[in-house]
């Protein structure tokens, strides 16, 4: 934690900013040259060099790289080379920086392809997960872009070395010789990876795993970063309020410090990254892409127009220009970049140059045409106006584009071999149409999409315009099944009843360069009582105490965090011995805090029918509609306390609980106070025990020679119900003259056998004293 407020603090100096509050006002006079310009004072090479001499310290990891990215996002929003060869001088230097490359060790002696930080409390070199991930990652970024932009080939050498220094950095990480320190304990259940430390921490190294995958096309970096993701979703939790994604900063702290302590503003900067990067690669979907929008639009930014310090909407960030940092969320809120954008353009200083990188590449995105150079045809003089009551103004295209706004000529309409005509558009928002609807009002959505060279899908969507001059948006995508035209099923739209005007914007879906098909868009009125669309929202459901790894004795209290944006309705736990193994239902948990939308329930567990062992549990959320979802395993340790069933087996109370006729044996007292037995051969000393006939039992015992030369017995008497008798005889030979264990016995009782006696004892013929201590008998698991 010294670590995180050291870094806490560099930040808050580095990234000073000028506290704004602004309206939600639209951005005005926005082009790229003045977005170029306003990175460009900020981004200047010279003005981070020196950057390029920190070792042994958290600059690097998080400050340096984010610099680095921030270059790389700016050559993909302008095409400019000079981006690539900034980028290049970082690299070199950080590749050069290396501990291995360096000749200097961490704190166990280990000189590996890593960036070590003695920056801590106690000035110690250690290595660090998310700093690894951290650094790793443009890297491997930096060769995907190579990879996939044939302007830059040249890079390809450079490329590759950086790709290979990234694995080479992560791959530390799962080195077996780290795994019993904390932050490279590594549990891997089969379906999540994490380690037991905050989330931005297993986030950074995700973002590494994904970008490698990008880079190389090796699956098995994909599958660490699936799993990374499927760890995270199950810490994820639901504001009802507001559809929107938060979480805790350390959900399963061990140490119950920050287990109920929202996401800061900083850290959450690592999520969204890998959130980008993992639904890049079909890990989150839309719905969950709109929740973390949410989380910026609706949480993040505040009524004054500040930006919140924590996810949850409290406190308030010093970096008002972080919120920039979200804007991989404006295909899902696109009010997100007038809202960065007024923010950073009143900054008199601002460090956030990965926001602002941000802002060139968003911008570029929207205003971006890799169309057809088909000419537009003529619009048809007499469009076909399609059903009576359709708002939609040519709606089938049949007069070009007239009724439409299409900005720089961005779309195309095309005309097939039949003369029907259609729209051609990519992600944008600049091909739209102002509509006449009713504030309140329900209208019902229809549209046919083909997917063209797209690969991600079809997007249509409604902004709608405030009286307080806010914006909110509706969004409505569709993946095409095959290569021909599809109808979309039907929508609803529910107009704001604030409303005073209304658009309506047919693309692609965002990071998709290719091209969308639609045609024969129609929006009418539902009517008054339209049908409630369905809750096809399953809840989330995620195990929180006792923390992972815990071990269970007796009774254990169950909890677990679930929500839901209608609510959940039941909580239901469930074991099993292995991670893929038959499960066996514990019970329903009660709700004992918050609420069906977002609370806390409870379950008590008696395990002491359990045998020892590891067992994996989990929680299956249900709500009223019948979704359902099931957290993670977590893994608890079960060991009971075993009843030891010899009293006074260290003979520290003398001969308490033992028979001892006629004084035959003696308690002897040693040195250092420890009392022990010593005994000859007889069978005066004995113990009367409580064992169940038919039961299996465990004896350990230390043993020394004493004046014995023949060696220890011990010496089980069963009385049987028929008045026989047997015995079973244990005996041990000591080594040499000193206290020696023997091995561990195992005593079967006859299920026949009404009482048991133990005796302790030198062997037959042998006038000697034998020593005893430490004597235990407990049932075998």
């Amino acid at each position: 934690m010294v670590r995180n407020k050291w870094i806490c603090a560099f930040l808050v100096f580095l990234f000073s900013l000028c506290m704004v509050s602004v309206p939600h006002a639209r951005a005005a006079n926005v082009d790229a040259a003045s977005l170029k310009q306003m990175f460009d004072q900020q981004g200047n090479p010279a003005r981070w060099a020196f950057l390029k001499n920190a070792v042994d310290g958290f600059t690097l990891p998080w400050v340096e790289t984010y610099v680095m990215r921030s270059y790389l996002l700016m050559y993909q929003a302008t095409g400019d080379k000079s981006y690539i060869d900034a980028f290049v001088d970082h690299a070199d230097s950080v590749l050069n920086r290396r501990d291995s490359v360096r000749k200097v060790s961490d704190h166990r002696g280990y000189s590996l392809p890593v960036w070590r930080n003695g920056d801590n409390a106690d000035n110690t070199y250690y290595i660090f997960a998310d700093e690894t991930g951290l650094i790793a990652t443009p890297l491997a970024q930096f060769g995907a872009l190579v990879k996939a932009d044939p302007n830059l080939a040249s890079y390809k050498v450079k490329a590759d070395k950086y790709v290979q220094a990234a694995k080479d950095a992560v791959n530390v990480l799962f080195m077996s010789e780290l795994k019993n320190e904390v932050s490279f304990n590594w549990i891997d259940t089969g379906d999540l990876l994490y380690i037991n430390r905050p989330i931005n921490k297993n986030l950074a190294v995700g973002c590494a795993m994904l970008a490698i995958y990008e880079a190389t096309g090796e699956k098995a970096y994909l599958e660490k970063g699936i799993k990374i993701a499927n760890f995270f979703k199950q810490r994820l939790l639901i504001n009802p309020s507001s559809n929107s994604y938060y979480w805790m900063y350390y959900p399963d702290d061990p140490l119950n410090r920050y287990n109920n302590t929202p996401e800061d503003t900083n850290h959450a900067n690592v999520a969204v990254q890998f959130i980008k990067l993992a639904y890049d690669n079909g890990i989150f979907s839309e719905t969950e892409m709109q929740r973390f929008a949410n989380t910026a639009t609706k949480v993040l930014v505040k009524k004054d127009g500040t930006i919140a310090g924590r996810l949850d909407g409290s406190g308030t960030v010093a970096q008002q220009g972080m919120i920039a940092s979200w804007l991989f969320f404006e295909p899902w809120a696109p009010s997100l970049f007038d809202i960065a954008y007024n923010i950073d353009a009143k900054l008199q200083k601002n460090d956030e140059v990965v926001g602002l990188a941000l802002l060139n590449y968003v911008f570029a995105q929207r205003n971006s045409s890799h169309q057809p150079t088909d000419p537009e045809p003529d619009p048809d003089p007499n469009p076909n106006p399609g059903p009576v009551d359709n708002l939609i103004a040519n709606a089938d295209f049949s007069a070009g584009a007239a009724g439409w706004v299409n900005l720089n000529n961005t779309a195309v309409i095309n005309t097939e071999a039949s003369g029907n005509k259609y729209l051609i558009n990519t992600y944008n928002f600049s091909f739209y149409q102002d509509l006449k609807v009713e504030p309140g009002g329900t209208y019902k959505l229809n549209a046919s999409t083909r997917k063209g060279t797209a690969t991600k899908g079809a997007r249509i969507v409604f902004r709608f315009y405030h009286e307080n001059a806010s914006e909110s948006f509706k969004t409505f995508t569709y993946k095409n099944s095959g290569s021909g035209w599809e109808a979309m099923p039907q929508m609803t739209v529910q107009v704001p009843s604030t409303v005073v005007a209304t658009k309506i914007y047919l693309s692609a879906l965002p990071g998709d360069s290719g091209n969308q098909h639609f045609d024969d868009i129609t929006l009418v009125p539902a009517g008054d009582t339209p049908a409630p669309a369905p809750d096809t929202i399953a809840p989330v459901a995620a195990i929180r105490a006792p923390a992972a790894g815990s071990v269970l004795k007796d009774k254990a209290t169950l909890e677990a965090a679930a929500s839901d944006n209608v609510g959940v309705t039941q909580i239901t736990l469930a074991y099993a011995t292995s991670a893929q193994g038959s499960r066996t239902t514990i019970g329903a948990a009660a709700l004992s805090g918050g609420s069906q939308a977002q609370g806390t329930w409870r379950l008590t567990w008696d395990v002491s029918g359990q045998t020892n062992g590891t067992y994996y549990v989990w929680a299956t959320a249900k709500d009223a509609a019948g979704n359902t979802s099931t957290s993670g395993p977590v893994t608890y340790e079960i060991k009971k306390d075993v009843q030891d069933l010899i009293v006074n087996g260290n003979f520290s109370a003398g001969a308490t609980g033992w028979v001892n006729l006629n004084n035959a044996a003696v308690i002897n007292t040693e040195a250092s106070g420890n009392k022990y037995l010593a005994n000859t051969y007889n069978f005066s000393f004995y113990q009367e025990l409580n064992v169940q006939p038919g039961g299996t039992y465990k004896l350990n015992a230390s043993t020394r020679k004493g004046t014995a030369v023949k060696g220890a017995r011990i010496v089980f008497r069963f009385y049987h119900q028929d008045g026989s008798e047997s015995f079973k005889t244990f005996t041990y030979q000591n080594n040499g003259t000193g206290w020696e264990a023997m091995p561990e016995m195992t005593v079967q009782v006859p299920s026949t056998a009404k009482a048991t006696k133990i005796y302790l004892s030198a062997l037959p013929g042998d006038s000697g004293k034998q020593h005893f201590d430490d004597i235990t008998l407990k049932k075998a698991n």
